[in-house]
């Protein structure tokens, strides 16, 4: 499917601040923006409320795509420069077409990783992610069996503080490996507008 139109996104809360000291805790979400990709529905860690036009691969059919996604996280610094975190994610995407009907499709993800803070000036900071994913969806059809998606790769990110718990952060492009299901796999550098997030955060 192609990216899809954004109608209503979610700024929550994300990530801890760039500068938080060890042993700050740190809770939020990212959110959809106009680029988020829905080609593999219910797959993103994000949060927000999305419509879109989207063309079926295979028959060509024009499609409508809604999907409603929450991803909170919450995480730890062990170090002034090193903080570790876990998401969870629920996505429930409806996929409508004319000559089929409606397709609903559920997800639930989890997502720990590690983030290492290389660049800290002013109120700006720079770091790179590592860590991996586990999304299990199934669709509403009567024989349909949950198909499991794994990933397990690196991004960097970019965060500016706004005040001594609020920051903003965005990041874009991820080089990893991913898995979906027994026999199909790849490993790559994706760099498209798909990848980029963003988020506001709140860090204690």
């Amino acid at each position: 499917m192609k990216k899809v139109l954004v109608l209503v996104a979610v700024f929550a809360l994300t990530m801890g601040s760039a500068f938080a000291q060890k042993g700050t805790w740190y809770v939020g979400t990212s959110a959809m923006t106009s680029v988020t990709d829905l080609e593999e529905p219910g797959t993103a860690f994000v949060t927000g409320f999305i419509v879109g036009k989207a063309k079926d691969p295979f028959f060509g059919d024009d499609l409508t795509v809604t999907s409603f996604g929450i991803a909170p996280e919450a995480g730890y610094f062990l170090s002034d420069k090193f903080s570790v975190g876990l998401g969870v994610a629920f996505n429930l995407t409806k996929v409508s077409e004319d000559r089929r009907g409606d397709v609903k499709t559920t997800s639930f993800g989890i997502n720990p990783y590690a983030r290492y803070f290389l660049i800290s000036k002013g109120n700006f900071g720079f770091y790179m992610q590592g860590g991996l994913s586990y999304v299990s969806s199934k669709d509403d059809s009567d024989d349909a069996e949950a198909f499991n998606t794994f990933y397990i790769g690196i991004n960097p990110g970019v965060c500016y503080k706004l005040g001594d718990n609020f920051g903003v952060t965005a990041s874009f492009g991820n080089l990893g490996y991913t898995s979906y299901g027994e026999d199909v796999s790849a490993f790559g550098l994706n760099v498209d507008m798909s990848s980029l997030r963003f988020g506001l955060h709140y860090s204690f």
